[in-house]
């Protein structure tokens, strides 16, 4: 619970290819962060609902309803995804 709260939370940046899956989540928050986030709302097909490119330190995103997953990348990173692609998440 405490790593899920914790998130992204102490650290200077998330490496390229790096990623933070939330799941259970339909709103998230970037409160004590210094970096900006590409953040991904998945449906529980894996579906964007949503997304918020470079999702600056302390904002608040929207809730989104329909979402089951929470995807977190660096800034940058979903550059070329858009509303309806399909994320599959893999573990490594």
């Amino acid at each position: 619970m405490w790593a899920r709260a914790r998130g992204l939370l102490g650290r200077s940046e998330l490496a390229r290819g790096e990623a933070l899956v939330l799941p259970k989540t339909k709103q998230v928050h970037t409160v004590g962060m210094t970096f900006p986030i590409d953040v991904l709302f998945l449906d529980e097909n894996g579906r964007v609902l949503h997304l918020v490119r470079a999702m600056r330190p302390w904002r608040l995103s929207r809730w989104v309803r329909r979402c089951r997953n929470v995807i977190e990348l660096q800034a940058g990173a979903a550059a070329d995804v858009k509303r309806g692609d399909r994320v599959e998440i893999k573990s490594p």
